[in-house]
């Protein structure tokens, strides 16, 4: 029984510093991400957007326009037969 108890004792004592280790890397990817997000919003402001949000607004806007401009592209040349 004594020994049924160790065991037990033991492999939570594994899980427990399973969890530590867990718990460190997670707390390392979120500060790695964090830095990682600051860098984007610096890089942002260099380029005269105040926030992600305006630079993500932005991205789409560009990408609408791409895609009016190569539909009309596409549209002109049907028409020239190409």
């Amino acid at each position: 029984m004594d020994q049924d108890l160790v065991v037990r004792v033991q492999e939570l004592m594994s899980k427990v510093d399973n969890l530590k280790v867990s718990k460190i890397e997670t707390e390392t990817k979120i500060k790695a991400l964090e830095e990682s997000l600051e860098e984007n919003l610096n890089k942002a402001k260099e380029l005269g957007y105040d926030s992600i949000e305006k630079l993500v607004e932005a991205q789409e806007q560009l990408e609408e326009s791409i895609k009016k401009e190569c539909s009309e592209v596409e549209n002109l040349l049907k028409e020239a037969g190409v």
